[in-house]
């Protein structure tokens, strides 16, 4: 089963690294608030995505950020809009995404 993991929205990434590397399962999701700090430029996306590929752990982001959707997608990360779509199994596309700076 999926776990989920909360960033806060000051943490930074090496803190979101420890929550996920604390995390007992082998897929995660990360809900990551608006503005959150820990994923706000491609170098952090890409840290967080090497240590789940090295620690062979599926990871997906749920924000309903589309910049934070973006870079998620933009990396390689399945996306999520929100927790019940990640439970459902309900993932982001680009097509079903909603354009850049549009209000979710």
């Amino acid at each position: 089963m999926a776990e989920l993991v909360q960033s806060k929205p000051d943490d930074e990434i090496s803190d979101l690294i420890a929550r996920v590397r604390e995390s007992q399962g082998d897929e995660i999701g990360v809900v990551i608030p608006r503005d959150s700090r820990a994923f706000q430029t491609p170098l952090n996306a890409r840290l967080l995505r090497q240590f789940s590929k090295q620690s062979g752990r599926q990871t997906s982001i749920v924000s309903d950020d589309p910049r934070v959707q973006q870079l998620a997608r933009m990396s390689g990360f399945r996306t999520f809009a929100s927790v019940p779509a990640f439970e459902r199994g309900l993932e982001l596309t680009s097509a079903t995404a909603p354009p850049t700076g549009a209000q979710c």
